[in-house]
């Protein structure tokens, strides 16, 4: 599209068009303007249309071609693609959309049922229709979920009145474990008992069937008429079909199970559940277990649609697949699709698998054109280059390993990170394959000037010392070597401090162990230089002041997160905080599923092998004082006033930026730690805060967020807490690195960072809570019970001292997080994105049809559309009560207005029944991560 300088609009359309065009080309993963580009597309001229310029049908073909060559598996588009085409050029255009549509997504049941029904409603050729329809049937036939497919199959045979195909159909059909099998059964049983016997069974099972019928007469010596003989091999025949009806429901029912749990049957950007990736692992599990191949295949094919971001799955699929016996180019195609289509190159792990089937096919070319093409696009994959060092090694010898170290090595675009890291690597093969030692010490000393502050060449080059074998005679020169390796960290590196006492810590367990009579002395010497107060110790001093050496250090660079399932990981946590970043651009408010763009999808874990931060230790009567000083009111103000020979405790009061801080530490952590729930924190800490506040009575003055009483029973133990443990341990960290700060306003302000790092409004934060003890516990039942109605709701919120409006705009917060079984009893989200705050709730209230959830729990609704969504009964209360109602169509309008005041209400929460000091000021912190 790049060669149009006109796309058909107006100057104003084209230069929409291009601004699109432009984001698409910066960031070809995000979903979101891929559909605002087609959207402007489609837009063109005022809506295209076959009288539309050839300018403006062409740009829409070249979008629409360009945006599902990215995104094949979204059957959607290609019906609505194939539609366009049919308005525009008629049906030979839009049939060759299909079939590019089937092509890329063949075991779609809608896309073939769409295709099958355009066919039957173009081509009056009864032979090319039933073609088609058999081709679906190959690909999507066995589907849980093709009754769809099928009744359009049999719906054209009814107009064709052909009564023989119809039977034929539905004796294939009832032999098929799918979600609606009975009713095909009785379908044909019905016409089993008119239709000619030959339709209903082959000629050697009629003549076996009559054959049985005549020797059952034959001892007692009747002669049955016809007629009769006919009736007895149809109540036969009718018995088989009950017999097949029984194998096919008690297959049914094995699957039942694992298909009532598939929420998300189709293909979406956006990340899935834990449990539902359970869910196709176990059912997958089934499966194989079964033994039915064809079955298992198909299974794996509708997984990957779903799970096609996955690369797990795809693993799963090859490792299954190469099991089998002479399925070597099905292997093969497997990880072309995972690597040309569905897994990102991010995520090199597949591509180096990969890899190494080609070399074990003998393709060893193509294996070195996958690592190069892995390189191309991400030059400081170090697991990449490794990988290619050790396959030139394997197949051309130590030289060929060795060359591939020195061309990224010198090369420009690798950076310096990178290079330290393959620097060790090749000393390694030197000492490992080659079994020269002193090559590989001299390749660690060559290089110590160019990598001397990375943590990890140091290291390395300690495990290799370390590593190397001694005797009684040798061990002298053995830790001379080791001391001069700690020497130079210590003079010539500028890690961190923490860093340095980390690898240095090294030579200490070294002297423990192995050193001689004179060892001690050098281990004190070094232990007061690493640990000894600052007065004496250069290192403590610069950790406490946060600096050395005024440089910064290679080692706290994170190198790129791969995930391959197979070797070894360089990975870092920082690595997947800026991966989570960038990805977090491409979270939308929108509602419908096949429209809401990814939350921060696919976050790299890995172990942390670039770190700065040493292991955490404290002294006990620091730390006693920390707790007491709880008492201080206002935050637990304190620090320790090191100045003279010991520490003396002194109250301080912490500033905004002190606030920020913790802001901070909360933010980065919500980073980090994405195991829980849908891969974020959030949720959970807003839950804290909002439990903590709503205890509040104005009548008693008892409550509120003043006191963190949960910490104790029975507050703790609540039903309408449960599950809390998770945000208040979460916190734990925080408050020990930040022990100045009261539970109470850790708490609040825990509640503050979350709604604003999801992208929620501005929540202003004062601090002044004052912690109490568990005397201060708030009797149970007074947070909101949600299996009631309105009344309830009034009673629970009017003690609170919030009104109607209020107690709306308060609800917006379950837009948020999830219900568990194990908690309240109740399951599910709200919406479709909880972790990401919109007006989606209210939206989804008025524009969902809602069902009670049949199921063992409590009362709850679910949507009708996808089941995948719930509601309690106090949310649809807000929609039955009118005066509740014009609120919630209010914000479901307005996401501005929500915003605000959402924003003004949970400030109100939050400092319920607080003695604020006079004239205290509220603040605005600064986001991190949204």
């Amino acid at each position: 599209m790049g060669d149009f300088s006109n796309y058909g609009g107006s100057d104003e359309e084209n230069a929409e068009i291009k601004r699109l065009n432009a984001e698409v080309d910066a960031d070809t993963d995000n979903f979101e303007n891929w559909e605002k580009l087609v959207r402007a597309c489609e837009g063109l001229e005022g809506g295209l249309n076959r009288n539309s310029s050839p300018q403006a049908l062409a740009t829409l073909r070249a979008t629409y071609d360009r945006f599902l060559l990215k995104f094949p598996l979204l059957f959607g588009y290609w019906k609505k693609y194939a539609d366009l085409e049919f308005n525009i050029s008629g049906p030979e255009s839009a049939e060759m959309v299909y079939e590019r549509g089937c092509a890329s997504i063949t075991n779609s049941v809608d896309l073939w049922t769409e295709y099958c029904s355009f066919k039957m409603e173009t081509t009056h050729t009864p032979h090319l229709v039933r073609e088609l329809f058999e081709r679906g049937a190959t690909h999507v036939g066995l589907d849980f979920l093709a009754h769809p497919f099928w009744d359009k199959y049999l719906e054209y045979e009814e107009r064709q009145e052909a009564q023989d195909k119809i039977v034929a159909i539905l004796n294939r059909v009832i032999r098929i474990p799918m979600h609606q099998y009975a009713r095909y059964f009785e379908r044909l049983r019905t016409l089993a008992q008119t239709r000619p016997l030959l339709e209903l069974v082959s000629a050697d099972a009629l003549a076996r069937y009559r054959a049985e019928v005549e020797a059952e007469n034959a001892p007692y010596g009747i002669q049955k008429s016809e007629p009769e003989i006919e009736r007895d091999i149809r109540a036969k025949i009718d018995a088989q079909l009950y017999t097949v009806f029984q194998q096919t429901q008690a297959e049914t029912t094995k699957r039942w199970t694992f298909e009532s749990e598939i929420k998300r049957p189709y293909f979406h950007i956006t990340e899935l559940e834990h449990a539902q990736l359970a869910n196709w692992r176990k059912y997958l599990d089934f499966e194989e277990s079964e033994g039915n191949f064809g079955r298992i295949v198909f299974l794996y094919e509708r997984c990957l649609v779903t799970c096609a971001l996955y690369d797990e799955f795809w693993f799963r699929y090859a490792r299954w697949m190469s099991a089998q016996e002479g399925k070597e180019e099905e292997v093969r195609n497997i990880y072309l699709r995972a690597t040309t289509l569905h897994v990102p190159v991010s995520r090199p792990g597949i591509r180096l698998q990969y890899a190494y089937f080609e070399e074990m096919s003998r393709r060893i070319d193509v294996a070195r054109d996958i690592h190069a093409a892995i390189l191309n696009k991400l030059p400081d994959c170090v697991e990449a280059i490794v990988s290619w060092a050790n396959l030139q090694r394997r197949q051309s010898g130590l030289d060929a390993a060795i060359d591939i170290y020195k061309a990224q090595i010198d090369s420009p675009t690798v950076d310096i990170f990178t290079k330290a890291a393959l620097v060790t690597e090749w000393a390694y093969l030197l000492w490992k394959v080659k079994g020269s030692s002193e090559e590989a010490r001299a390749c660690f000393s060559k290089n110590v000037q160019w990598y001397s502050d990375s943590r990890h060449f140091w290291q390395k080059w300690l495990e290799f010392e370390l590593g190397q074998p001694t005797n009684a005679e040798l061990e002298e020169h053995h830790g001379a070597r080791i001391k001069d390796i700690i020497q130079m960290i210590r003079s010539k590196s500028r890690l961190s401090p923490a860093v340095k006492q980390e690898l240095c810590q090294v030579y200490l367990n070294y002297l423990q162990d192995r050193g001689g009579k004179k060892a001690m002395k050098e281990f004190l010497a070094l232990d007061r230089e690493l640990y000894g107060p600052q007065s004496i110790s250069v290192i403590t001093k610069a950790k406490l002041g946060g600096k050395e050496n005024g440089g910064p250090e290679l080692s706290v660079r994170p190198l790129l997160a791969v995930k391959t399932g197979v070797g070894r990981q360089y990975s870092s946590m920082a690595a997947s905080r800026t991966a989570t970043r960038t990805l977090r651009a491409l979270r939308t408010s929108t509602r419908p599923a096949l429209t809401a763009a990814p939350r921060a999808a696919f976050r790299q874990g890995g172990r942390r092998l670039y770190s700065s931060e040493p292991a955490k230790s404290g002294g006990s009567n620091i730390w006693a004082w920390a707790i007491g000083a709880g008492a201080l009111g206002a935050g637990g103000l304190w620090y320790l006033n090191q100045d003279g020979a010991s520490a003396t405790p002194k109250v301080f009061a912490p500033k905004f930026d002190d606030y920020q801080a913790v802001y901070n530490e909360i933010a980065s952590r919500l980073e980090e730690k994405d195991d829980y729930d849908d891969g974020s924190y959030g949720p959970v800490l807003v839950r804290l805060a909002w439990h903590a506040s709503g205890t509040y009575d104005k009548e008693t003055g008892t409550g509120g967020s003043n006191g963190a009483t949960m910490r104790f029973a029975p507050e703790s133990d609540h039903g309408a807490n449960a599950g809390l443990k998770a945000a208040r341990d979460f916190l734990e960290p925080v408050k020990a690195k930040f022990p100045w700060i009261t539970y109470s306003d850790l708490w609040i302000l825990g509640g503050v960072c979350a709604i604003q790092e999801m992208l929620g409004p501005q929540i202003p934060y004062r601090p002044g809570r004052n912690d109490r003890d568990a005397a201060a516990c708030t009797p149970d039942g007074r947070l909101p019970d949600a299996s009631q109605a309105q009344d309830h709701l009034r009673n629970i919120f009017y003690r609170m001292g919030f009104n109607d409006q209020e107690i709306v705009a308060l609800s917006g917060a379950h837009a948020l997080g999830r219900c568990h079984t194990d908690r309240s009893g109740f399951d599910g989200p709200w919406t479709f994105s909880p972790t990401v705050l919109t007006n989606d709730y209210y939206k989804l209230l008025l524009d969902e049809k809602w069902q009670w959830k049949k199921w063992n729990g409590p009362k709850q609704y679910e949507d009708k559309k996808t089941k995948s969504l719930m509601m309690l009964p106090t949310d649809m209360a807000l929609i039955q009560d009118k005066k509740f109602n014009q609120w919630v169509e209010k914000y479901a309008a307005d996401n501005e207005l929500f915003f605000k005041d959402f924003s003004n209400v949970i400030v109100k929460l939050f400092e319920l029944g607080v003695p604020f000091a006079e004239n205290s000021e509220r603040w605005v912190f600064k986001t991190v991560n949204a």
